[in-house]
């Protein structure tokens, strides 16, 4: 019956749905990147910004205070990029403590505007009693299909990289005096890593 047809189409379209999205976060993934670019080179929507973010210090949480924790960071990252970028968006988990941020009809002056809000954001969401959640942030613009999307995405991730390089003392260090308030015990920094102090030493 068109009823059943009916019924089999939208569990069709649900498992479809689904599987283009992480488990966790509820955010788009790679598959459904793949999908929207085929997309977007037919019907257009330029130009197409960028922003690539990484999150700091995650597996030092994950290691000290547990992947639940770790968690907490990688949702409240989501919940602010949800909240700050007030435009038409997709936001793709690229992996464990990457994303990248799709905003169609959006040029160069906006992408800098969202990605300086962001920041500020950090910045001031950090000062209160919430699990504290360190990223750094690089951007790209596309202007037509001619341009190579490898290359945007790529761009941004380095300009990622360098402000990540700048900062990474400081934001390891703030992550530090977080955990060690968590744990109410001090703990030392090796190798890009924290680890808590063995017998006062």
């Amino acid at each position: 019956t068109n009823q059943n047809i009916d019924i089999v189409q939208k569990n069709c379209e649900k498992t479809l749905e689904r599987s283009f999205r992480d488990y966790l976060t509820n955010c788009y993934n790679r598959t459904f990147f793949k999908e929207y670019w085929e997309k977007v080179t037919t019907d257009g929507g330029w130009p197409i910004s960028f922003l690539y973010v990484d999150i700091c210090g995650l597996k030092m949480v994950n290691d000290l205070l547990g992947h639940d924790v770790g968690d907490k960071m990688i949702l409240r990252l989501v919940n602010i990029m949800e909240s700050v970028i007030q435009m038409s968006k997709y936001i793709i988990r690229m992996g464990g403590d990457e994303f990248l941020v799709v905003l169609p009809e959006c040029g160069m002056e906006l992408i800098a505007e969202c990605e300086k809000n962001l920041n500020k954001y950090m910045k001031f969401k950090n000062e209160g009693k919430d699990i504290p959640v360190v990223f750094s942030v690089g951007s790209s613009s596309l202007y037509g299909k001619e341009d190579s999307l490898e290359d945007a995405i790529h761009a941004a991730e380095r300009r990622m990289q360098r402000h990540k390089e700048v900062t990474r003392r400081e934001d390891l260090l703030f992550l530090k005096s977080y955990i060690e308030a968590v744990k109410n015990t001090e703990v030392a920094y090796q190798d890009s890593r924290l680890y808590p102090v063995k017998n006062g030493t």
